[in-house]
């Protein structure tokens, strides 16, 4: 009966953990897949801090799949693994299209951390790969994805430094409802922009992400004017940039 018991407490805590990296790895390309197609735009609380808790619970995940392996081969099916290492491969290049630092070497580790992320399920299916034929066609689709992988990682480092897009200063409208932020777009040696958006103050804020709607971008300026610029709202409708009227829609 003991046994039993202890078998039922080790099905929970793996299932937990294996629909834990699920949602993980789908959060963020699913979300920001569906707010797009509603013109909504969806972000993570903290790219650095969401990456670092994927690494951290996929490295638990591998650890414990591999210390009960005959467990998890007789209650899970391999397929399985495939598709959540195609999903890992995804959720990077999704955080590679939206991670954006400043500093260099914080590009470089969010760059491993993602990257270990996805080697901890390619690990797994290898271990999983019962036959000859099996381990080949993971091996096979692991070197398909890799390419693009290594690629997308090399941009991100090289591009990393040299861009980004910052707010600088934000100014509400009388009546709340919206916020124009003043940013800074710095491109590095191409030069950069001066750019104000008008945002609506309302979206959804879960914590761990928030949804809202996509800013309309009113005004493009020669960088370093962000430091001078007057932004001021004439009414609920109209922003004023350097005395120049700007509606909102």
């Amino acid at each position: 009966m003991g046994d039993k018991m202890n078998e039922m407490k080790k099905d929970k805590l793996y299932f937990s953990l294996f629909i834990s990296m699920f949602v993980l790895n789908l959060l963020l390309p699913v979300g920001s897949l569906i707010t797009s197609i509603f013109g909504y735009s969806f972000e993570l609380f903290n790219y650095s801090v969401m990456a670092i808790i994927t690494f951290s619970l996929s490295l638990f995940f591998m650890v414990f799949t591999i210390r009960k392996n005959d467990f998890v081969e007789k209650y899970y099916k391999k397929r399985w693994f495939v598709l959540l290492s195609v999903l890992t491969f995804i959720n990077f290049l999704s955080y590679c299209l939206k991670f954006n630092h400043e500093s260099f070497y914080m590009t470089i580790i969010f760059n491993l951390i993602m990257i270990l992320n996805f080697v901890f399920t390619v690990v797994l299916n290898l271990l999983l790969s019962d036959t000859k034929a099996k381990l080949v066609v993971n091996i096979i689709a692991v070197l398909v994805l890799v390419l693009p992988l290594v690629f997308s990682s090399i941009f991100v480092v090289l591009f990393s430094g040299m861009g980004y897009v910052k707010v600088v200063r934000s100014v509400p409208s009388p009546n709340g409802e919206y916020i124009a932020e003043i940013l800074d777009s710095d491109q590095g040696a191409l030069g950069g922009d001066t750019i104000i958006q008008v945002q609506e103050d309302k979206g959804i804020n879960c914590l761990i992400f928030k949804i809202e709607k996509k800013p309309n971008r009113i005004y493009y300026g020669e960088w370093g004017e962000f430091d001078d610029i007057d932004v001021r709202w004439e009414n609920n409708e109209v922003v004023l940039i350097d005395s120049v009227k700007y509606p909102i829609e």
